[in-house]
């Protein structure tokens, strides 16, 4: 409709609005073609001709494309404009500025410990200060993911929780990943069962929803739960890690395929089969050609390197 009006305002909207649907069912790359298409209408001014919706979608089209890319692979370009928008509402002291949460949660999703936990604390002072739930609900639970990654597993676990719990979020886009990274976080601080309980919780609902976005993501972490909780299950473990890897290959996720992927190599190189888990490690991570400072790409390289002595 909006084409044969000739609307690219509402074109623009209608782009963004499938680009976060694609989004959350997985079709990542769909995500990215109607989110950069939609970016590239709010870029030419479209979005003042619809006031303050198109300011919303305008914001919500880059968050939800800078994740899109980080996913597909490229954490690097995810990032380009972070800075950018993070500078504007810091100038303008936007009070609903999505900026501020795009720029933790793209922290948050590629593992930068120090750079959520300074961007926590800021977000959750401008949140503070403006009575703006949602961005407080989406910093306490970084400032309790970066609390358990430096080693204060208890508290953190303790925050995250309490920031899921929250009634008001309960079908948030950002609640997927976030049971990932809680579960994750159970797992590394002795509450297996917690993680696996979070992991059934999540593909539940994905099963229920089509909400995929973090299909992946769950296998990988119900393989890493099965190793810590019983180190000799190693069958169940690795079929969990390849349903992963499989998820994301028919997704194009390339960032949740190295996790999953360095995952298993480990399993591997612990199961006296280190060719193997070298072979299929250095196929993927040889697909990248940007974002080697990330933790997921120096984890993987780092594990390449001890396959390779």
């Amino acid at each position: 409709m909006a084409q044969e009006a000739q609307a690219p305002a509402m074109l623009a909207g209608a782009h963004v609005a499938l680009g976060i649907v694609r989004y959350n069912t997985g079709e990542f790359p769909a995500a990215r073609e109607h989110l950069e298409r939609a970016v590239e209408l709010f870029a030419a001014g479209h979005w003042r001709y619809r006031g303050a919706w198109s300011l919303v979608a305008t914001r919500a089209a880059y968050l939800v494309l800078a994740h899109a890319r980080a996913i597909l692979g490229y954490p690097s370009t995810a990032l380009s404009r972070a800075p950018e928008l993070l500078a504007a509402a810091r100038r303008t002291s936007d009070p609903d500025s999505i900026a501020y949460v795009g720029d933790l949660s793209h922290h948050l999703l590629l593992r930068d410990t120090r750079m959520v936990a300074e961007r926590a604390d800021e977000v959750l002072s401008f949140g503070s200060e403006y009575r703006r739930p949602f961005q407080l609900f989406v910093a306490r639970f970084a400032r309790g993911w970066a609390m358990a990654a430096e080693g204060r597993g208890d508290e953190g676990i303790t925050e995250m929780r309490q920031s899921i719990s929250d009634p008001m979020f309960a079908e948030s886009s950002f609640i997927p990943q976030m049971l990932v990274a809680l579960a994750e976080a159970c797992g590394k601080n002795g509450r297996a069962k917690g993680g696996f309980d979070l992991v059934a919780s999540g593909l539940a609902t994905a099963k229920q929803t089509g909400q995929t976005l973090a299909e992946a993501e769950l296998h990988r972490v119900k393989g890493e739960l099965i190793m810590i909780k019983d180190p000799g299950k190693v069958a169940e473990a690795e079929r969990c890690l390849r349903t992963a890897i499989d998820a994301a290959r028919r997704q194009d996720a390339r960032l949740f395929e190295l996790r999953a992927s360095v995952s298993l190599a480990r399993l591997l190189r612990n199961t006296s089969r280190r060719d193997e888990a070298r072979t299929m490690l250095t196929e993927i991570y040889n697909w990248f050609t940007e974002g080697f400072d990330t933790a997921d790409l120096k984890e993987a390289k780092a594990l390449l390197e001890e396959l390779a002595t």
